[in-house]
């Protein structure tokens, strides 16, 4: 049986080779980062207090809640994407950092860019992953939104987004983004902006990629 934390922290090359392999299933969090996940989870349940609802309100901002974090009515239609297309449009989009990170080295930043607009699993895939299609337009934005606006180097950059199998958060679509040697003023910039969004014409040399 695996285990279910990683001792080791995973270097750079090693995180590229897994997600190249595609091999997401070893991705973990340290034991002190799954101990402090699962104290957070037995809190908010023990105080009845919804993990989802909290999220939505304290981390991304997308609803207003009462003081035991139930969706304020009037404030649900916010969860409704603006657009029927991915990175479209500036309020489907919040970037934040992973509270309870997967155990990656020192220098690696490990970043959620989450979106209203559910991000479609490919139906011919067994496990619940993403088509080559979605693949290239999730490329391009991450692309135009970390390298083109705010120069990192493309080659410090991975990406993921987990099986379905693997999501621990189901609700609402996220990619897990990995940035090497990000400095504190870099990642301040990234988390205080309003995203990038993608252009019509984006779209379509997205897909002449293919």
């Amino acid at each position: 049986m695996s285990m279910e934390y990683l001792s080791t922290p995973l270097s750079w090359s090693q995180t590229r080779h897994i997600i190249q392999t595609n091999q997401l299933g070893k991705f973990k969090r340290s034991q002190e980062q799954l101990t402090k996940y699962r104290e957070h989870r037995a809190k908010l349940k023990q105080q009845g207090i919804s993990s989802l609802n909290k999220l939505l309100s304290d981390e991304l901002g997308w609803v207003e809640v009462d003081k035991n974090y139930n969706i304020l009515s009037p404030t649900a239609y916010a969860l409704k994407p603006s657009s029927d297309k991915l990175f479209n449009h500036p309020d489907d989009i919040k970037i934040t950092m992973n509270r309870f990170p997967y155990n990656f080295t020192s220098d690696i930043t490990h970043l959620l860019v989450w979106t209203k607009l559910p991000i479609p699993n490919d139906p011919s895939s067994p496990i619940g992953d993403i088509s080559p299609q979605t693949r290239q337009i999730i490329d391009t934005f991450l692309e135009k939104q970390f390298v083109r606006n705010h120069g990192l180097p493309k080659e410090n950059i991975l990406w993921f987004r987990n099986w379905s199998e693997l999501q621990s958060i189901k609700q609402f679509s996220h990619i897990h983004v990995l940035i090497k040697d990000l400095k504190a003023d870099k990642l301040r910039e990234i988390l205080q902006q309003v995203p990038c969004t993608l252009k019509e014409y984006e779209y379509s040399e997205a897909s002449s990629k293919l």
